[in-house]
């Protein structure tokens, strides 16, 4: 829930609008804050007072980053799917949370993605938001 809260505060207060260049990468695929997008997005469009930017929220999604460590084939196509794979990097979660196989060889055998698809997320992605 924290990856959410903080996905949704980023994007709802402005911040994203005031510092469009800033990076940011959230952990856990952002939790559920793609699958709650739509109910964000109703409630921005209720709520026309409390609107700090100038866009729907779920419109923001693509400015932030997200790792993989979703636990699920079918979560990590949804987050690519919501956000695009050029948005989504490699994560662990270690030492909390045991791989097996590795998350490297887990992205690699995952028969929903591209071999694009799993480039970008094994490194190719990494090197832009890092800036190398």
């Amino acid at each position: 829930m924290e990856d959410a809260i903080i996905t949704a505060t980023l994007i709802c207060s402005g911040i994203l609008d005031k510092f469009p260049e800033l990076k940011v990468c959230i952990a856990h695929g952002g939790g559920p804050a793609c699958y709650l997008m739509g109910r964000i997005d109703r409630g921005w469009r209720g709520n026309t007072e409390e609107q700090h930017m100038t866009n729907p929220p779920s419109s923001y999604q693509r400015n932030l980053y997200y790792d993989c460590v979703v636990m699920s084939e079918a979560s990590l196509r949804f987050l690519v799917d919501q956000v695009g794979a050029d948005r989504v990097v490699l994560g662990s979660d270690w030492p909390f949370v045991p791989w097996n196989p590795n998350p490297v060889s887990w992205i690699q055998g995952l028969e929903s993605l591209t071999q694009d698809e799993k480039d970008l997320i094994l490194w190719k992605n990494l090197e832009c938001l890092l800036g190398v």
